[in-house]
């Protein structure tokens, strides 16, 4: 009988009997990302709970030619306050997970880091936290509050992006609140422009509509825009920029007071950005890019100058051929 009840507690502790995340502010994680009970069997299998739900978006955010893999958690009988246009609103208790990987050789990839944004007890909307686990191997283990470590990658001539030695950094927390902050709603890759695409032979909008996760019954997916990939051949280009600087700018470039960044008169907003501004305004030389300050901060490497500032340290170059 003591064997069964020490059973029960270290499979309550590890989170096999359901998600164990604390919503108090003051609480942290557990310390192996084993314990929250977000992933079961081996962890190196990154096996989703049955209460995660996978989703994929229409325009990642470049980060440095890593692989990645999201699923959100939504506690059971809460919804979504849903808008066709700007962020959407998540109740207490959700968990947006992603996860990192380098391609380092053809097919064979090292896993980096796993990101979770947590929405924290409190009327405020405000209470999200941001939490980072770092994998050594096959262990992913919770990054302390104030640390942003570096990863160091090797990267052979098979994989996406080429050969190279790459030194990819993992952010704080204080970095993550940086970019998912109120300007954007805090989460930035759940909403329609994003969502609004096929998953196999359904679209993900319609699929969220059929099982009640908003609070209002939405309009056929068709009804609603989409992002474009930055490198869709098949969509126009200056939607496929709109939508690069909405998710790779628009989190600091943009005049709302808690922007990190309310550097007006840039707003990359894809429904503000008006390129004709930044013509005005000096950013860009039409026909020249050389003398483009928006171009050449997007092409430099030195981190006093290049943009963004961090979170990446290599060139987009399918970004920089569309800019």
């Amino acid at each position: 009988m003591r064997w069964l009840i020490l059973a029960f507690l270290l499979n309550c502790h590890t989170g096999i009997a359901g998600i164990n995340i604390p919503l108090q502010q003051n609480m942290e994680p557990p310390s192996l990302l084993t314990e929250t009970g977000l992933f079961v069997g081996p962890i190196a299998d990154l096996q989703p709970s049955s209460e995660l739900r996978p989703y994929q978006v229409n325009q990642s955010l470049w980060t440095d030619f890593a692989d990645k893999q999201r699923w959100i958690y939504l506690p059971a009988g809460q919804m979504v306050g849903f808008d066709a246009t700007e962020f959407w609103r998540f109740p207490v208790g959700t968990i947006l997970v992603k996860h990192f990987r380098m391609e380092i050789s053809k097919q064979r990839y090292q896993n980096i880091e796993t990101r979770l944004l947590v929405r924290k007890e409190g009327a405020d909307v405000q209470n999200w936290v941001g939490y980072t686990y770092q994998w050594t191997g096959d262990l992913a283990q919770l990054v302390s509050p104030m640390a942003s470590p570096k990863v160091a990658l090797t990267v052979d001539a098979t994989a996406l992006g080429g050969p190279r030695f790459q030194e990819y950094a993992i952010p704080s927390r204080r970095q993550c609140l940086q970019c998912h902050n109120a300007s954007v709603g805090f989460v930035r890759s759940v909403r329609t422009h994003q969502l609004n695409r096929l998953v196999g032979l359904s679209n993900q909008l319609d699929e969220w509509n059929k099982l009640k996760i908003f609070d209002v019954e939405i309009e056929p997916a068709t009804t609603y825009d989409a992002y474009a990939a930055i490198d869709d051949p098949s969509s126009a280009l200056e939607k496929r920029v709109r939508a690069y600087f909405s998710v790779n700018c628009a989190h600091c470039h943009n005049p709302h007071p808690q922007a990190m960044c309310n550097f007006v008169p840039l707003d990359f907003r894809d429904q503000h950005f008006k390129p004709e501004e930044l013509v005005v305004n000096g950013y860009i030389t039409p026909g020249a890019k050389m003398n483009s300050d928006l171009y050449l901060r997007m092409e430099s490497t030195q981190s006093s100058y290049r943009m963004p500032f961090f979170g990446s340290v290599l060139k987009d170059e399918a970004a920089l051929t569309a800019v």
